[in-house]
C-alpha cells in the first residue's frame, strides 16, 4: 500500500532530471502543486484552462474545495461588495456563457452569499458564507 505525504512528494520532485523537467505536462503539474500550496486560486483557474492532455479531468477533483476556499478569502478581503462578473470569472466560470452565469450566481447563493436586488454585485459584508450544497463531494477512491 502506497501512502503519499508531503515529504514523499518534495522527494519525488527532488528526484526529477533535467529533461523530465522540461516536460510540459510536469511543468505544468509543478505549477498547479505551487498554486495550490500557496492558495493562489487566480493563477490555478488560469492554469486549468491551460492544462495539457486530460490533466483537467484531475484539477475538476479540486474545483469545489479551491472555490469555497477563495470565497471565504475574497468575502474577507474585499468590503464591502465586488461585481458578480468578476468574481465568477476568478473562480473559474465564465461568465460570457449564460449557463454558466447562472450556475455561478446558483452556487454563490448557496454559499450564503448575499447579491443586490438586480444580482450583479455580491454584497460580502452581508454574506455569511458556508460550503455549497450544490457541489459533490469527490473522491479519489
Amino acid at each position: 500500500k502506497v501512502r503519499w505525504c508531503s515529504s514523499d512528494m518534495l522527494e519525488l520532485m527532488l528526484s526529477l532530471t533535467n529533461d523530465q523537467r522540461e516536460d510540459p505536462c510536469i511543468q505544468h503539474a509543478l505549477k498547479v502543486r505551487v498554486a495550490v500550496a500557496e492558495f493562489d486560486y487566480h493563477g490555478f483557474f488560469k492554469l486549468q484552462n491551460s492544462c495539457p492532455n486530460l490533466g483537467a479531468f484531475l484539477m475538476d477533483i479540486m474545483v469545489p474545495q479551491i472555490r469555497f476556499g477563495a470565497l471565504q478569502r475574497v468575502c474577507k478581503a474585499f468590503r464591502p461588495s465586488l461585481p458578480v462578473k468578476f468574481i465568477l470569472n476568478e473562480f473559474g466560470f465564465d461568465d460570457e456563457d449564460s449557463s454558466q452565469l447562472k450556475e455561478g450566481k446558483d452556487w454563490l447563493i448557496s454559499c450564503g452569499c448575499a447579491l443586490s436586488n438586480d444580482g450583479k454585485t455580491l454584497l460580502t459584508k452581508d454574506s455569511a458564507v458556508t460550503e455549497s450544497n450544490l457541489t459533490k463531494k469527490s473522491s479519489l477512491i
